[in-house]
């Protein structure tokens, strides 16, 4: 951090508006029905790219053996 900017932010005065380009991307949060009462929330890239949405499900499926109980009901681990 430059010393101009630790100035500002020990003022209290706050940083500059990051440019157009940075802006574009906000985080929404996503509410998933899992089943009756029980929701997965996510906060996500808004708007996603194709690419964001197909690394999102190759991360769900890569974590699935973590999460997910077996045909017995036992958990993993």
């Amino acid at each position: 951090m430059s010393r101009g900017t630790q100035h500002q932010v020990r003022a209290g005065i706050p940083p500059a508006p990051a440019p157009p380009a940075a802006r574009a991307e906000l985080r929404q949060q996503l509410r998933i029905p899992v089943r009756p009462h029980a929701d997965a929330v996510l906060y996500v890239p808004f708007p996603m790219t194709g690419d964001d949405w197909d690394q999102f499900l190759a991360v769900l499926a890569a974590m699935r053996p973590g999460l997910v109980r077996d045909e017995e009901g036992r958990m993993p681990g």
